[in-house]
């Protein structure tokens, strides 16, 4: 009887400790009300896979997984791509400004070895970043974005702030050929003084990832098949815009019939 009694007593103690602390109860000390954020509504049960891959650095599903996931998610299936990090970590001795700085290295003794072995050499400034000199005499072409463009031109301490611009300067002064891209509208170069443009062709866009990336590879293509450079110019819009009609990177990369056609349709 007497260890009912304590049990009893102990309980009733408790009680009366959850009765002063929580919320809406009539003790004097209450926790205000904390608002939970609402969770997503589950998906449907459709009876397909929920399938989740998971890589280190942003791309690294892509090019492991991405064209699996899009067979997958063509039937219907629910894909996504998760990232654990920004991107500047997750390598076992280096990451950062090592890493960085150690892939600046590799790009300029690559450009410098193909160049020296005859090979006309194609950069595409990204990310966006000052190249050296060594580099740039390495180039035969360069190509940036916007803001890429507006990089280089503070770097080579220009006032423009007009990308085109710096493009001609860079042209003109330093004997490099420069592309800049410009999204839906397009893109303009200089290559020997003379200035290129032309629109992008019009397409439904789905997903600009890899759009500048498909560019620069197809622009170099058609300049290694003999074409000229406004030519192999529109021909990497064309391959640019069409790696916006579909999610994913390497995934959405068009073939090269794809790309002779809608070129062709472009004019």
């Amino acid at each position: 009887m007497e260890r009912r009694t304590r049990w009893l007593t102990a309980g009733l103690g408790c009680v009366a400790v959850l009765g002063l602390l929580w919320p809406g109860s009539s003790g004097s000390q209450t926790k205000p009300e904390v608002k939970l954020p609402q969770r997503p509504a589950a998906p449907p049960e459709d009876g397909k896979l929920r399938i989740l891959c998971f890589g280190a650095h942003p791309d690294d599903c892509e090019l492991q997984a991405g064209g699996v996931a899009l067979l997958w998610a063509g039937q219907g299936h629910h894909v996504k791509f998760v990232s654990v990090t920004n991107g500047d970590i997750g390598h076992w001795r280096e990451a950062g400004g090592p890493l960085a700085r150690r892939r600046k290295a590799e790009v300029e003794a690559a450009a410098v070895h193909a160049k020296a072995k005859g090979a006309r050499v194609v950069l595409n400034l990204a990310p966006a970043g000052p190249p050296g000199e060594t580099l740039l005499k390495a180039i035969d072409v360069l190509v940036v974005n916007e803001h890429e463009a507006l990089t280089l031109g503070e770097a080579l301490k220009l006032s423009t702030r007009e990308p085109e611009e710096v493009a001609a300067y860079v042209d003109r002064t330093l004997g490099v050929a420069t592309i800049v891209t410009l999204g839906p509208a397009g893109a303009v170069g200089y290559s020997k003084a003379k200035r290129f443009a032309a629109p992008a062709p019009k397409v439904e866009v789905v997903d600009t990832t890899g759009a500048g990336d498909t560019f620069v590879g197809a622009f170099a293509a058609a300049l290694d098949r003999g074409l000229g450079f406004e030519a192999a110019m529109k021909r990497g819009l064309a391959a640019g815009s069409l790696a916006c009609t579909k999610p994913g990177a390497q995934p959405s990369m068009p073939y090269a019939a794809e790309i002779e056609a809608l070129a062709a349709k472009a004019g």
